[in-house]
């Protein structure tokens, strides 16, 4: 009996707790569903909140209803400041299940004006935003991405949402929801602003190598604005483009986003000037070069879907062995990558590199994945031993991806074909910095271009991962390699210096000796929406790995190639067929030595002549 009594008095308590837990869900229930009421017209005799009969009055009764309405926000709204105080996610999302899309605009203009990373209503009042969206979207996997922001300067409540897709088919979304303005713009679409710049770049004045931005300005743009892209220099300033534009010959610093004039959530707009030099804004995306399994693929590991290039054979000692380099993100998980697990993941797991046709020939040795660091240099690199010997490099040609138009294009021909055979490697200086770079990736080709002054930054979106978890990566002090292009081209029929697929290959400065001499530079890591690439020094990516600068493959050259036993032989019996027999010889024999008898017969007929001729001459004496 007395341990029943103990059982029963420590119930109690929890009987209480449970009541009142049941009436505060009770009262938070009446209060969604007189909200929920509310979202049917009703007649003008009847009020749902009074339960009186209205005057006959049409637009006393439109009041009533509005005074209705704004009551039910301030009690929602009255929920979701509790629901931020208390942290309380699951209490905010109750308080929005039954709103309109009337009310979720104002819903918004109230409490959408933060960073959803830091602001608990931002984040479940855009969460459910982009629920809405995707219900409303059959092919749910081409959205890559949804973010909110402004348009209005001098407000801070946002007015537009934007879609990144895969490609450029129609939603049928119209053009707003919840009062928003929506934008649907293809994941690596920009416009032609950057492109149509290019040309100031090249070949022009190093005017903007005085424009000097330190690694405290850069990280802290990037880590005040999520949107920026790329960040660089230029000797040019871009004023008005599509309406009235004009360029001013100014060094300036050049910010690129994914879509000018929408400021996202909780952020300002881009400073104007910075150290007091001109900020330039243009569009500009920056990805992985990588690219979905085809049949023209180069390498990739098993199981995924993203291949890129080899990029150049690496011998390593002790034991001697073929290994060669390529990007991190080629070879190894997006989640790996994200969450800063590189070093290790590449020593503990076996991950097994594939060709073209899914064979496997080799193992990630060691990756370095560094960045978000502004004070040094980013890297994404991967060391892959070669496991089949049978695979191991014979020779420093590249694989045939290139066309015949782009050997004649770029100065090779079929008997001068590009090749890597010195195992040379070259750091950037001021002396060598205007020579033209060469690339050839497995899914571009060759392609040539030149070096842009200065270094440059970019943030990259990965978009591999579900929507509203994408994972970014910020990559500082890069190269950037502008392409080679025909001035009397247009801005959208001028061919990248690296696609999809390219990421991993190496960058050469082509020396002008004859023959052509490639010494390698730099791995190029990403591409640009306008058609620029962005390259990691050779000599930082080999202190990465840490390997020796002497390492790169060097091959003998071979002055003529060693031709088959067949086409030997055949050509043997060529030359034997046309050789004289012994009883040829014995017939020249015979005909050389009746010539010879002719001859002597003749030149005995001519000195009998020519004594006969030497008497008639001479007088006799008398």
């Amino acid at each position: 009996m007395d341990i029943l009594r103990r059982f029963v008095s420590n119930l109690q308590p929890r009987k209480h707790l449970q009541r009142t837990n049941s009436l505060d869900s009770f009262h938070e229930e009446k209060i969604v569903d007189r909200y929920k009421t509310f979202n049917r017209p009703h007649s003008l005799d009847e009020s749902p909140i009074h339960g009186t009969n209205l005057r006959k009055d049409e637009s006393d009764f439109r009041q009533q209803r509005s005074d209705w309405k704004k009551g039910i926000l301030e009690n929602v709204a009255k929920i979701i400041r509790q629901g931020i105080r208390e942290g309380d996610r699951i209490k905010i999302e109750k308080s929005l299940l039954y709103a309109t899309g009337e009310e979720m605009r104002r819903i918004c203009k109230k409490f959408c004006t933060e960073n959803p990373e830091k602001c608990l209503a931002s984040s479940v009042i855009i969460d459910k935003l982009k629920s809405a969206i995707l219900k409303s979207i059959e092919n749910k996997s081409d959205i890559m991405h949804i973010w909110v922001g402004r348009q209005n300067q001098t407000s801070r409540e946002i007015d537009t949402v934007v879609l990144v897709t895969r490609t450029s088919k129609s939603f049928n979304l119209g053009d707003e929801i919840w009062g928003l303005k929506i934008i649907v713009r293809v994941f690596d679409t920009c416009n032609d602003e950057a492109s149509d710049l290019l040309i100031h770049d090249i070949n022009d004045s190093i005017g903007s190598l005085s424009v000097k931005l330190t690694d405290f300005d850069i990280s802290s743009l990037f880590s005040k604005h999520s949107n920026i892209t790329l960040i660089n220099t230029s000797n040019v300033c871009s004023v008005g483009y599509k309406s009235n534009a004009r360029i001013e010959r100014i060094p300036s610093i050049v910010i690129h986003c994914h879509i000018k004039g929408v400021i996202p959530i909780g952020e300002d707009a881009f400073p104007r000037r910075i150290g007091g030099h001109r900020v330039d804004v243009r569009e500009a995306v920056c990805n992985f070069a990588v690219n979905p399994a085809k049949i023209s693929e180069r390498i990739g590991t098993e199981g995924s879907v993203r291949t890129g290039t080899l990029g150049g054979f690496v011998t390593l000692q002790n034991p001697e062995r073929q290994a060669f380099l390529t990007c991190a993100h080629v070879v190894l998980p997006v989640d790996v990558l994200k969450n800063d697990e590189t070093p290790e993941y590449a020593r503990r797991r076996e991950i097994n590199v594939v060709d073209r046709s899914g064979m496997q020939f080799g193992k990630v040795q060691e990756a370095e994945f560094k960045h978000g660091q502004a004070r040094e240099v980013s890297i994404d690199a991967a060391l892959v031993e070669i496991t089949d010997q049978y695979r191991y490099p014979c020779d420093g040609n590249f694989a045939p991806v290139f066309t015949s138009e782009q050997i004649m294009e770029t100065g090779f021909s079929e008997n001068n074909m590009p090749q890597f055979e010195n195992g040379e490697m070259e750091q950037i200086k001021k002396f060598n910095f205007r020579k033209p770079v060469l690339k050839i990736g497995a899914k571009s080709g060759l392609t040539i271009g030149y070096l842009k002054i200065g270094r440059s930054c970019a943030r990259i979106h990965d978009y591999e991962v579900e929507v509203g978890n994408n994972f970014s990566t910020t990559l500082y002090k890069q190269m950037e390699v502008i392409p080679q292009f025909d001035l009397s081209q247009t801005s959208d029929s001028r061919e990248p210096f690296l696609d999809y697929g390219d990421s991993g290959s190496f960058v050469y400065f082509i020396s002008q000796e004859n023959p052509v001499v490639l010494k390698c530079i730099g791995l190029a890591v990403a591409k640009t929406s306008h058609g620029t690439c962005l390259m990691t020094p050779i000599d930082k990516v080999f202190e990465a790995l840490d390997l020796p600068f002497n390492c790169l493959s060097k091959f003998s050259k071979k002055e003529a190639p060693i031709e088959r036993v067949s086409d030997l032989s055949s050509k043997l019996d060529y030359i034997l067929t046309k050789m004289a027999t012994k009883d040829d010889i014995q017939k020249i024999e015979g005909e050389i030595s009746t010539m010879k008898e002719r001859f002597s017969a003749t030149e005995s007929n001519v000195k009998i002549l020519l004594q006969r001729n030497e008497e008639e001459t001479t007088p006799k004496e008398k």
